[in-house]
Order: C-alpha cells, then sequence, then structure tokens
C-alpha cells in the first residue's frame, strides 16, 4: 500500500530544499559568475521538482503511468537568468561572436599601419619648427652684394588626443556564456572597434589637411572628347600636381605612393581599362609609385593622393585595457565594464601636409 502522505511531505520537503538551493545558487553565481557547479545542481533540482509533482498528481489520480525523468537533462541542463524573462529556466544558449568592420581590412592590416608609428613615453605636447626660406639665388655682377637667402622656423604644437570605449556586461550575461568567451570577445571587439576608429580619425585628418585640386589647370590638354577621359588620367594629374607642391630635397618622396578612395572612386579606379578595350590598366607604371595594392577603400567621398612618410601616428604606450567589476546603484544591478583606450597623435612631415584632394567623379568629367 502507498502511503500518499508521506510521498506528498517528500515532495514538499524536495520543494523547500530546492528553494533553498536555488537561493544559495543565485547568490554564489552574482558574486562568482565561474561557478558553474552550483548553477547545474539547480538544474537539477528544478527537474526533481518537475518529477515529484509529477508523481504526486498521478498517486493523487491513481495512476500508474511511469514518470519519464531524463538523467541528460539533471548533469547537463544549464539554468540562467535572464532580466526580460525574469525568471530561471533550463536552457542551453551558444554565442555566435562577430563584429562588422568599419575600415578596409588586408590580413590584418589598416590603413593606420602603412604609416610609421612611434610610441612615447608620456603623455605630453610636442612642438615642431617647420622651416619656411624667404630670397632666392640670382645672377650677380662681381663685387655686387649676394641675395639673401632666410630660413625661418615656425613652430606647431601638437598634443595628444584620447580614443576610448566602454562596454559594459550584465552578470546575466556572463553566466549565461558557460563556455566563458563572453569577456575575451568584448575586449577583442572593443580593441577591433578602437583602431577601426583611430583609422576613420586618420582619413578624416589627411582630408581636412589636404591641398585642393584643381582640375581646371589640366583641362582640355587631353585632346579628347569631353567626357572620355578615364581614372588613370585624374591620378596621373593629381600626381603632377603632389609633385609640383611637395617633392622634396630631404624627405624621400616625390610621387604619392598612396591613393585613398570614396566606395565608387574605387571600385572605378581598380576597374579602369585602356581606352574602350578589355585590358586593366592599373599594372601600367605610369601612375608614379602607386600599385593596385596601394589603393586604398574609405567611408568618404572624392579621391585622396598621399605618402606613407607624409606623417607620422605617436602614440603613448601603445593601448591600455580595463576589465573590472562595478556596482550600478541607479541599476540595481551588478555590472563588468571593460575599457579600452589610447592617446594619439598625428604629426606631419612637413606643412603643408603632402596630400592632394580630388572631388572625384566631378574632376574627372571635368578633363
Amino acid at each position: 500500500m502507498i502511503d500518499v502522505k508521506k510521498i506528498e511531505e517528500r515532495v514538499s520537503a524536495i520543494e523547500k530544499a530546492a528553494e533553498d538551493i536555488e537561493r544559495l545558487a543565485l547568490a554564489k553565481s552574482a558574486q562568482k559568475p565561474e561557478n558553474k557547479e552550483a548553477v547545474k545542481g539547480l538544474a537539477a533540482m528544478h527537474s526533481l521538482k518537475s518529477a515529484a509533482r509529477r508523481l504526486a498528481a498521478n498517486l493523487r489520480a491513481g495512476s500508474g503511468d511511469p514518470i519519464s525523468l531524463s538523467a541528460k537533462d539533471i548533469l547537463t541542463a544549464s539554468v540562467y537568468r535572464h532580466s526580460v524573462l525574469g525568471s530561471t529556466r533550463a536552457t542551453t544558449s551558444t554565442f555566435n561572436y562577430y563584429q562588422t568592420t568599419q575600415t578596409d581590412i588586408r590580413d590584418g592590416r589598416r590603413l593606420i599601419d602603412v604609416f610609421p608609428t612611434r610610441f612615447v613615453g608620456t603623455n605630453n605636447e610636442v612642438k615642431v619648427n617647420y622651416p619656411t626660406p624667404s630670397g632666392s639665388a640670382a645672377d650677380v655682377n662681381e663685387g655686387i652684394p649676394k641675395p639673401t637667402r632666410t630660413q625661418t622656423f615656425n613652430s606647431q604644437t601638437y598634443q595628444f588626443n584620447k580614443l576610448a570605449v566602454t562596454d559594459t556586461l550584465t552578470t546575466e550575461l556572463i553566466l549565461a556564456d558557460t563556455s566563458d568567451n563572453v569577456a575575451s570577445f568584448i575586449m577583442d571587439a572593443l580593441v577591433e572597434h578602437v583602431l577601426d576608429e583611430l583609422t576613420n580619425r586618420l582619413v578624416n585628418y589627411i582630408n581636412a589637411n589636404a591641398t585642393l585640386f584643381t582640375a581646371s589647370a589640366y583641362a582640355n590638354y587631353l585632346n579628347i572628347q569631353t567626357g572620355t577621359a578615364r581614372w588613370h588620367d585624374l591620378v596621373m594629374a593629381m600626381q603632377l600636381h603632389f609633385t609640383q607642391n611637395f617633392a622634396d630635397h630631404f624627405l624621400n618622396f616625390k610621387w604619392g605612393n598612396l591613393l585613398l578612395a570614396g566606395p565608387g572612386e574605387y571600385f572605378g579606379i581598380l576597374q579602369d581599362r585602356k581606352a574602350a578595350g578589355f585590358e586593366l590598366y592599373y599594372d601600367n607604371d605610369a601612375l608614379g609609385n602607386l600599385s593596385l595594392d596601394s589603393i586604398w577603400r574609405i567611408p568618404l567621398g572624392g579621391v585622396i593622393l598621399t605618402h606613407t612618410e607624409a606623417l607620422t601616428i605617436e602614440m603613448v604606450n601603445d593601448m591600455q585595457l580595463y576589465y573590472d567589476r562595478v556596482v550600478s546603484g541607479s541599476e540595481d544591478r551588478n555590472l563588468y565594464r571593460a575599457t579600452v583606450e589610447l592617446y594619439y597623435r598625428f604629426v606631419p612631415a612637413k606643412l603643408p601636409l603632402p596630400a592632394v584632394y580630388s572631388v572625384g567623379l566631378t574632376d574627372l568629367q571635368a578633363l
């Protein structure tokens, strides 16, 4: 004879024990995200509670139906506290980690990697003196005073800018990702994000300080029908404009060796062909020091011709990474904070910055 009362008392005791274990597991999980055993034990107790309730219901109904209880559920189920669902549930979650790139990346290299980089030890400002000559040599007769040439040094001061970002993770998210990859993903994602943003700031800096290309100076010299100039014609005119303004005796460049192009211009330049034929043009060396690998896609419109020695990127002690736990009183929850920051500045090799900017398609059609 089955004693239903004893079974009900047993079920009640199991439920109370389960509630105590649940409170204990949640408390430990909030303090120690790595405490997976308490979480697994909590999941097993939920399965046991469910089986006990079904057994009690069968006994009250006089049913002898068997109770199905999965050992796999008890051994492998995970319990998470979900802020949206608002309840503790046995679930199996997987996380797919990805982040869309914001910049042109080639074999792990960004545009910032092709410029010289210098690391300094302190967050100080630097004063750079740029020479400006006046006067020039001239023909003179014997005994006549020689022309005077004077070098005036103009000082420019460059300070560091701080580029930083912070991401917050809830304790729930730390518990949910049982593979312990979430913290690593966030840190890697933030580093990649900051590098993308630094690249975009470099592009904006070059664009803001570049010399404007004047298409009218080269218009109608190709002796072709209006509107039939090719992209390599525009780039060659920009090369002439570059060398007329920035070729230097002491700096090691005459032609630009780096071309930055907006999405539309990038497509046109890479697919440019000789006349109306089918042979691609970018294998020709008539573009100075440019090659196919020297053409980079940028988020801005237009075309920028510059040189990899045009400026230096300076940073303080590379990049700083922080990962710590904080308590948000306003949100009444425990959070983990991941922070990435760096100090950077761009120091031109000469003034004005060796770069030529063209609006792109409009200048091409003007040739």
